[in-house]
């Protein structure tokens, strides 16, 4: 019998995922050579290991048996690895990474040029999160995820880069704009009055109530709003004469590098809410894990902006 690491990983990918081309995805490899693998694993044990099924692949009660023993020994092989030197330049890893549009533009877009620099063999997978983000951190399909969260599940850690606040913007040849640009205080109520598109954001409970305004359930929406989009980037189009919207101020800086936008200010009661990063606690314990958390949390210490310089809204 002859096993070797990829064979011992990509089996943990599947019977965690429950999808080859998931799994292969994760490690990542092709889909043809994750076949060939799971097929010479199915004749070194001398069975089936995985049934199919119109949801996906569900393991056998051998696949039951082997995979405790699996995570032990990949276990064992990350403890060897963790005591060789680490260096960034040489590692070969794919970060896959749950977040919004948003995220990309606010925190990846000025740090990626520099990643490719530092770690040239590292690549990043972005992802849609779904409200069940903490399964898929555990299940190991994601490795980290951007949500605005005070706490988190027992298990998972969080690292907050910074704190955002959504702000209001309208195109910069506005007279709102130029009111803003002049030094002015605007009135909230005015500006939302000209609310005329709105982002909605995946909101997982009640007590994030900085979100909770801009919920999915646009019934719940007190303004004369037209548009709701969950797509942030889009929300600037749909701006004409004095209309404005509400995005993240992080996003807002970035976009109005290269969109005709002006950031107006912050409303005047919603809180500020913390930028967090959250991930499963033992996979935290990898060195290559450790490192992307440090390396992004002091890259973006040079480049988010600190909320408490724009004012809020009269």
């Amino acid at each position: 019998m002859f096993l070797d690491t990829d064979q011992l990983r990509l089996f943990k990918l599947i019977y965690e995922n429950q999808s080859l081309s998931e799994a292969a995805g994760r490690y990542p490899m092709s889909v043809s050579k994750a076949s060939r693998l799971l097929t010479k694993m199915r004749d070194t044990f001398g069975g089936e290991l995985f049934f199919r099924s119109n949801q996906g692949l569900f393991p056998t009660q051998l696949a039951n048996e082997l995979y405790p023993k699996v995570l032990t020994i990949i276990k064992d092989i990350e403890s060897l690895q963790e005591n060789a030197a680490f260096s960034p330049g040489t590692l070969e890893r794919t970060f896959v990474i749950g977040c919004l549009d948003i995220d990309i533009i606010a925190v990846f877009a000025p740090l990626l040029p520099k990643l490719k620099e530092v770690a040239p063999g590292v690549k990043i997978h972005f992802k849609n999160y779904s409200y069940d983000f903490y399964t898929h951190l555990r299940q190991g399909s994601l490795d980290f995820v951007f949500y605005p969260l005070s706490d988190v599940f027992a298990g998972f850690k969080k690292q907050a880069l910074t704190r955002d606040s959504f702000v209001y913007v309208a195109r910069v040849d506005s007279l709102l704009a130029t009111r803003a640009r002049r030094g002015e205080r605007l009135k909230e109520k005015e500006l939302q009055t000209n609310l005329v598109v709105q982002p909605t954001v995946p909101v997982r409970n009640e007590e994030n109530t900085y979100l909770g305004i801009f919920s999915e359930d646009v019934s719940s929406c007190p303004f004369d709003t037209k548009f709701f989009s969950p797509f942030f980037t889009s929300v600037p189009y749909f701006l004409n004469g004095e209309e404005t919207t509400v995005i993240p101020l992080q996003t807002a800086v970035r976009m109005s590098e290269i969109m005709p936008i002006e950031i107006l200010g912050r409303p005047k009661e919603l809180p500020t809410y913390p930028y967090t990063m959250v991930w499963y606690e033992p996979r935290g314990k990898d060195p290559a894990h450790q490192w992307f958390r440090s390396w992004l949390l002091a890259e973006t210490e040079k480049t988010l902006v600190d909320v408490e310089k724009v004012p809020r809204l009269l």
